[in-house]
């Protein structure tokens, strides 16, 4: 369970730092509604849960911060400045990838489930709209 949930903190990691990266780079006529959509991209509160729950509530230390981002940096793409679509497409992906990755945890406590349930919860809220975006 232990590289499970560190898969999905280094996923989070990499969703809210590419939104960043389109949050800088949106532009064109819908780039305010852009700009503050993947405002909304925000995962703190949902890494530190899963470290204090699902890691430290099973007796598990988390691993380290440079741990967690040297890993999500090696996942990031770099955003495209002047390719809305693209960046988009791209944040997609890496909502696809990490409810898949949710989806398939298994030997989960209820606790677990509920923390995973939540965020798993959010990141399809927000591929719904980031669905509309791409269309």
């Amino acid at each position: 369970m232990r590289e499970q949930i560190d898969s999905l903190i280094i996923s989070l990691i990499v969703i809210k730092e590419f939104s960043k990266d389109i949050h800088y780079t949106a532009h064109g006529d819908a780039f305010f509604a852009k700009h503050l959509l993947v405002d909304k991209f925000e995962f703190n509160d949902d890494i530190d849960l899963l470290k204090e729950c699902c890691l430290l509530g099973n007796n598990e230390r988390p691993k380290s911060s440079k741990f967690y981002l040297g890993a999500a940096a090696s996942l990031l793409v770099e955003a495209k400045e002047n390719d809305d679509k693209f960046n988009f497409n791209v944040l997609l992906k890496y909502l696809d990838e990490t409810l898949n990755t949710i989806n398939n945890m298994k030997d989960l406590t209820k606790a677990d489930e509920n923390v995973i349930g939540g965020i798993a919860q959010k990141l399809q809220q927000y591929k719904g709209l980031v669905n509309l975006q791409v269309e």
